[in-house]
């Protein structure tokens, strides 16, 4: 019989489980505690058979008097691509005689069987999307097989003017912290793009995942910084997350080379799936161009909402 139990183990113990189940980092114990200083109260569960446990999951709680926002970001880890039938039950039992919202977006691959259990037991599509639910992943077969074969000419071309640059690609080196949000900032004003989050919040980060984040940094031949590209890992899994570059760097296409040399060196350190984030052509055509010219293979993921009220209690 499946039980529903509150997670009492450490963050290793919770992130092998994200992993056995194929998660997202956003499941994960330390983007978990990232929120907590943002604000949100975290709920941690496992859902066990007898001394077997089939489901994992992460709530993000925001409570207002009479009202509670339940945030799943990811999707129940499991193996029924982000969904669990007894999540409902869970989530009813935590915040009793309240008016509940549930929002879903889960980063298991899409699919009509899927689908079909989140809509037949009472779960409705947003009107609104936080994401657009399409990314861009690369999988790495071999380890010592070429990445981005499947590149467009063009994204290739840029990729070898930027090679022939008097620059240096370093790892996991020191930057200032002052430097991510000059870089970031300098970025956002040259090509008017909107960033999907404030730089600093991008460093407290950085500093929650610690040792799974890979960190590469470009320097001109000064020795100055022009740009910066990172991603998060679980196992054998990475999340491109944050990266930017300033005048200097666009100039020398440093865009190109740190998401080429980023993806090697992860492939290098036993990375099998590099996920390149959401492909959005409506609110960032430039950027999901960018990407899906790296030649990787487009997924959707499901995204959904649930109502709960007292009366359903």
């Amino acid at each position: 019989m499946l039980k529903w139990k509150k997670f009492t183990g450490d963050m290793n113990q919770w992130d092998s489980l994200v992993n056995q189940f194929d998660g997202n980092y956003r499941q994960c114990f330390s983007w978990g505690e990232y929120k907590r200083e943002l604000g949100w109260d975290i709920y941690r569960y496992i859902c066990t058979d007898q001394d077997t446990v089939k489901f994992s999951v992460q709530l993000f709680v925001k409570r207002y008097l009479f009202f509670t926002a339940v945030y799943i970001p990811g999707g129940v880890n499991g193996n029924n691509g982000g969904y669990c039938h007894f999540i409902r039950k869970l989530i009813k039992s935590l915040f009793r005689f309240s008016l509940i919202y549930v929002r879903l977006d889960s980063n298991y691959i899409d699919s009509e069987e899927v689908k079909s259990f989140f809509i037949e037991n009472g779960w409705f599509r947003p009107s609104y999307r936080i994401n657009p639910g399409i990314s861009m992943h690369h999988i790495f077969k071999k380890n010592d097989e070429e990445i981005m074969v499947d590149a467009t000419n063009k994204w290739k071309y840029n990729l070898r003017r930027s090679k022939k640059n008097d620059t240096k690609i370093i790892f996991d080196g020191d930057i200032e912290p002052l430097e991510i949000i000059r870089l970031s900032n300098e970025m956002q004003e040259n090509k008017k793009a909107y960033l999907r989050d404030d730089p600093k919040n991008a460093i407290k980060i950085l500093h929650y995942f610690g040792e799974q984040v890979v960190f590469a940094k470009c320097i001109d031949k000064e020795g100055n910084i022009i740009g910066f590209r990172c991603a998060l890992t679980i196992n054998d899994k990475a999340w491109d997350f944050y990266g930017a570059i300033d005048s200097n760097g666009r100039k020398l296409k440093t865009g190109y080379l740190l998401l080429f040399e980023l993806m090697n060196e992860c492939k290098n350190r036993g990375i099998k799936t590099f996920n390149l984030g959401g492909v959005d052509f409506k609110n960032s055509p430039g950027v999901a161009k960018f990407k899906v010219d790296t030649g990787g293979e487009t997924v959707s993921y499901t995204h959904l909402r649930a109502h709960e009220t007292p009366e359903h209690l």
